[in-house]
């Protein structure tokens, strides 16, 4: 396996040594390809239905959801869970 040396900033640097030594992890690889392979999941699953980047765009979509609901556009709890769980297993590819 190739070697790759990379320079951490404090703050991260200091989060992986607090993961070895808690003993949840055995080394800062381990760590570190824990923390790649999260990020290749969330990529894997793909982007949100929408973005903001400010709180007014965020005030913004929630009033728009909320007038859904009050015309009875909304998707019960149960099937939206459903769904979430179906996208979820086939982004994994257990579908």
């Amino acid at each position: 396996m190739p070697t790759v040396s990379i320079d951490l900033p404090p703050d991260l640097n200091s989060l992986v040594q607090r993961k070895v030594t808690s003993g949840q992890f055995h080394s800062a690889q381990e760590v570190l390809c824990e923390g790649l392979r999260l990020l290749q999941e969330r990529e894997e699953l793909g982007k949100p239905d929408f973005e903001v980047s400010t709180l007014d765009e965020l005030e913004a979509k929630l009033l728009v959801g909320l007038e859904q609901l009050e015309r009875g556009e909304g998707i019960p709890g149960e099937e939206s869970f459903r769904r979430a769980k179906e996208q979820f297993r086939k982004a994994r590819g257990d579908a």
